[in-house]
């Protein structure tokens, strides 16, 4: 009797209830959709202006698509709960004289824009759109970058104070940071997951685009989370010494060549700035260390001086900004809650997979430390990432 051959891992299929396949693809309308705005990015090369709150939108009507018939998950739904509990108490115990509540829920919206993604598992037709799509990001950023320098003129590369070259594509440098991190993780389970080269090359090339946009802490972060998930996916010791030895030789060829501008940076030992930010927002938490100023409220803090030199208004360290936003009581809350949030969707794994997920979860949060990752749409889906490819690289470490 002939056999029937399959490609990849094959993933139980359960009886979908009437009416999923418009709702499959609902979902994947609306989130190609959002995921599009926001890699054409409108607002600077229109000349629109800040169209934050319409992309927002846009993934907030695709996660509408994405949980509509399902079941949320009870320990990330009170970790969204904890957020927003947190986010309200400190807006209502306040004394800071600007507080502004648009302003607070405007930031909070922002952040259930990705969230929500978190409260309930995904098909497996959304699982792997997710994956895949994320997957190009990095390089659908350079190449629409490089559209519009060939077009309009517009510069693929940025000097900083450094003297550094960075790489900005399509955005700035610190967004195509976060994409290209973004990328580089879901590249890396699509890879352990189907064992086709060219999420493997998306990996290495996400990597690559990272470390020349000239960030630091992300392409620290993404190369220790690439590393770790082929590690995880690789099933004998052979693979994982000759995965070490390639690419380290790789690396050390890169930063001598095409990455030679991140070791500028390195070795300036420039904080770009973030002592003078930090400075100006410290003050504000010895004045309202219980209940902070409101969130989403820390750029009106930064004087003017201080905007002019480092060119932004982000605190770049989240866990400094939500002191100032939410005091001690109330940024230990919404932590506890953003862990709460990921955790759930993560779900229950074997310990190998599970203690991957929060060391690869640890790492994201340690780019928290010198960055703006929980407004920041690109960064938000690092995690998500996390949380969606887990699975699929149980299945493939499982094919015969």
């Amino acid at each position: 009797m002939p056999t029937l051959m399959t490609t990849g891992p094959v993933f139980p299929r359960l009886p979908q209830p009437p009416g999923s396949g418009l709702r499959e693809h609902g979902f994947a309308i609306a989130w190609m959709l959002a995921l599009s705005v926001l890699i054409l990015n409108f607002g600077e090369v229109l000349g629109l202006g800040n169209i934050n709150a319409f992309e927002k939108l846009l993934f907030l009507a695709a996660a509408a698509c994405y949980l509509h018939g399902k079941a949320l998950d009870p320990v990330a739904a009170a970790g969204l709960g904890l957020v927003s509990a947190a986010v309200l108490a400190a807006g209502l115990l306040t004394p800071f004289p600007a507080y502004s509540w648009g302003r607070a829920l405007f930031a909070l919206i922002a952040l259930l824009s990705l969230a929500a993604f978190y409260l309930a598992p995904p098909s497996d037709a959304q699982r792997g759109l997710v994956l895949r799509s994320v997957a190009w990001i990095p390089v659908a950023l350079l190449a629409y970058g490089m559209l519009l320098a060939a077009v309009f003129g517009k510069p693929l590369y940025m000097r900083d104070h450094t003297g550094a070259m960075r790489l900005g594509g399509a955005t700035i440098p610190a967004f195509m940071a976060a994409a290209s991190y973004a990328g580089s993780v879901a590249a890396s389970f699509q890879y352990g997951c189907t064992r086709r080269f060219r999420y493997l090359l998306l990996a290495v090339l996400a990597l690559a685009i990272c470390a020349m946009s000239g960030t630091r802490m992300p392409t620290a972060c993404a190369t220790a989370s690439v590393v770790q998930i082929l590690l995880l996916s690789m099933r004998s010791a052979g693979a994982r010494l000759a995965l070490i030895a390639c690419g380290s030789m790789l690396s050390c060829a890169f930063l001598m060549t095409a990455g030679s501008q991140i070791v500028i940076r390195i070795l300036s030992g420039s904080s770009s700035g973030r002592e003078k930010i930090w400075g100006a927002l410290l003050p504000w938490v010895e004045r309202y260390p219980f209940t902070g100023v409101g969130f989403g409220h820390h750029g009106m803090l930064i004087p003017d001086h201080v905007t002019r030199l480092t060119n932004t208004t982000a605190a770049h360290n989240e866990y400094l900004r939500l002191l100032v936003e939410l005091g001690y009581a109330g940024e230990t809350a919404f932590l506890a809650g953003m862990a709460l949030l990921f955790l759930g969707a993560v779900g229950r794994r074997p310990p190998l997979q599970f203690f991957s997920a929060l060391m690869l979860l640890a790492v994201f949060f340690l780019y928290a430390a010198t960055d703006n990752v929980f407004y920041l749409s690109y960064a938000l889906i690092t995690p998500l990432c996390i949380a969606l490819g887990m699975p699929r690289l149980e299945a493939g470490r499982e094919k015969p």
